[in-house]
């Protein structure tokens, strides 16, 4: 049996993260296997010794090709593909072809500030996967490689913050407007979601919880970054895009004096016992 991928979960108790057990993928005569281990320290060698074991599928796993849809041999891409714990997701077909769809009308109407989607590519008729035009780093990479929290960020010296990354505000700020007069909102517009070109010019990318204007965010599944985006509102509006943006103008250029709209909450203590 090999271990292909772990990780542990915690719960909330307290004020503190309580460590609840470990989930574990394993690799077991050409299948792949989830489960779960209560002891943090051994790890299981068969996988009839987890708890809640489920037998993954990996194939057939997005939706049909549609005639519409650009289906491309691109090998020199960035290929986005669900993840192992994508696959438990009941609705994921449905996901991806959201994406797709959403990623088919920004191809057929491009922007040089929204990333360029080469097409899926497919499997036995079905979408494996979508491709799109690689870039050289994320905007979050780039300006703030200690990986600081929003405070300290803005408070720090911001030294990577140079001219074209200033003058690229106004590119993703078009990129925004381009979306909405499609109807559309991004609904996720941070500093992870922007990167660079090879002419230095910032390009959104992530179109994954975009949606149609009047939507409900909640009901179509649309995820959102904690800190960059107003909990309480569940509705797809253009003001979603704006008020991040104007949040990512005051964390690259703002004064430490000027108010969050969206503060960030402090991480919460580990209890291990």
């Amino acid at each position: 049996m090999e271990i292909i991928q772990q990780s542990e979960t915690f719960i909330e108790e307290n004020g503190k993260l309580q460590f609840c057990w470990q989930n574990f993928y394993v690799r077991h005569e050409g299948n792949i296997h989830y489960g779960t281990w209560d002891d943090r320290s051994t790890k299981p060698t068969h996988p009839s010794q987890l708890r809640n074991l489920k037998l993954i599928k990996t194939e057939d796993i997005g939706p049909e090709v549609q005639e519409t849809w650009a289906v491309t041999l691109e090998q020199n891409c960035h290929f986005k593909a669900p993840g192992l714990n994508d696959l438990h997701d009941p609705g994921l077909e449905d996901t991806m072809r959201h994406e797709v769809e959403i990623n088919e009308i920004l191809r057929r109407n491009p922007h040089p500030n929204i990333a360029t989607y080469y097409g899926c590519r497919e499997k036995n008729g079905h979408v494996t996967g979508l491709c799109f035009k690689r870039y050289k780093a994320t905007m979050y990479q780039r300006v703030n490689p200690d990986y600081l929290n929003k405070d300290d960020f803005r408070s720090s010296a911001r030294l990577q913050v140079d001219d074209a990354v200033r003058i690229g505000l106004v590119g993703i700020l078009d990129a925004i407007r381009h979306l909405h007069s499609l109807g559309l909102v991004h609904n996720d517009l941070n500093p992870s979601n922007i990167m660079f070109d090879e002419l230095d010019e910032p390009v959104n990318i992530d179109f994954g919880s975009c949606r149609r204007i009047g939507e409900s965010l909640d009901t179509t599944g649309a995820g959102q970054t904690d800190a960059w985006h107003d909990p309480a509102n569940d509705v797809v509006l253009e003001k979603n895009d704006s008020d991040a943006f104007e949040e990512l103008k005051s964390w690259l250029v703002g004064s430490v004096d000027d108010a969050w709209l969206f503060p960030e909450e402090q991480p919460l203590e580990r209890c291990y016992n």
